[in-house]
């Protein structure tokens, strides 16, 4: 046994010794291929490498081949999300805009018809806190010749469509939430008329609305800005003419027949405009002076209370021309 021990020694170190000797020959050699090396371990070592290289060239070539795939893919996808938005947008395809109405309305004014005169001559001691006294008192006068009929008026205000007999063919159509799909309640179809009002002159939240007939056509879009105070209505071929409309509630029995619509630059309502009366309230759809499908009112309008000249005023802006420039 000593003999055998003393063998593997003996061999051991000339093992050692002949990777001294190769790693003097070639002192940068590196761990990963040492220069001592049997050659027996450096051709294990040189396939163990070529196997290595060849499954990095693989791995290589099919992440290549991955990539090549993938970018086709997103390029394939790419030019369907870009044809995508042009489809959206194209009137046409889902919606046939053949008009686009929009105006902006302003405040009722409550205001006498006529202008009260002070006297500031002859001068006076203190003449301007006198002055500012009939002032208040000509103000407090005017206040309370002011007529009933002007203390509570319910206003209420909305867009009014004359529809053409294709738009009633399978029926009359309703009002719409644009999001929820809901049924409009303050929406009204009478005749060939589809009209959708809300309280006051702009409803408190933004409305968004359509005009559906009963075969799920669009006939028309309406929003309401309330911060902006704006109107726009988009409508189809079906739709003919469409308009402001207004509605003042009086809280005096009979008083409908004292009052009457006026334009300020003339002495009467225009020759297009639409007004009736109901027991209580009188209304009146704006249409502008020449038929324009295109066009909204453009001016002021007043509900004038006859015997005392008293009026209500509100300011209406057509805005329009601003859209269909698009």
């Amino acid at each position: 046994m000593a003999s055998t021990r003393a063998l593997e020694e003996a061999t051991a170190l000339k093992l050692g010794l002949r990777r001294a000797v190769a790693k003097s020959k070639n002192p940068h050699a590196n761990a990963s291929d040492p220069a001592g090396a049997t050659d027996d371990e450096k051709t294990s070592q040189a396939n163990e490498g070529t196997h290595k290289a060849g499954d990095h060239e693989s791995k290589k070539t099919e992440r290549a081949s991955r990539g090549a795939t993938n970018e086709g893919e997103a390029s394939s996808t790419g030019e369907a999300t870009s044809a995508q938005p042009g489809a959206a947008d194209e009137p046409s395809n889902m919606f046939p805009r053949a008009s686009t109405v929009s105006c902006k309305i302003g405040k009722w004014r409550i205001h006498p018809g006529f202008d009260v005169a002070l006297s500031t001559w002859p001068a006076q001691r203190e003449a301007d806190q006198a002055l500012e006294t009939a002032r208040d008192r000509a103000w407090s006068k005017e206040q309370a010749a002011r007529p009933a009929v002007f203390l509570a008026p319910v206003t209420r205000a909305g867009w009014s469509l004359r529809l053409s007999p294709a738009a009633m063919r399978t029926g009359a159509p309703v009002w719409r939430d644009t999001l929820t799909g809901t049924l409009l309640t303050d929406g009204v179809v009478e005749g060939e008329t589809a009209r959708l009002s809300w309280e006051g002159l702009v409803p408190t939240t933004r409305l968004d609305a359509r005009l559906v007939t009963a075969d799920g056509r669009e006939l028309a879009r309406l929003t309401v800005l309330p911060d902006e105070r704006s109107v726009t209505v988009i409508s189809t071929v079906d739709v003919v003419e469409s308009a402001p409309w207004l509605s003042v509630g009086l809280n005096e029995k009979g008083a409908v027949g004292g009052v009457t619509w006026r334009s300020p630059a003339g002495n009467g309502a225009d020759a297009r405009w639409e007004t009736s009366r109901t027991a209580n309230a009188i209304e009146v759809v704006c249409y502008p002076k020449a038929a324009n499908r295109r066009k909204a009112m453009n001016g002021a309008i007043e509900l004038v209370h006859v015997a005392s000249g008293w009026a209500m005023t509100c300011g209406i802006t057509d805005t329009s021309s601003e859209l269909n420039n698009l």
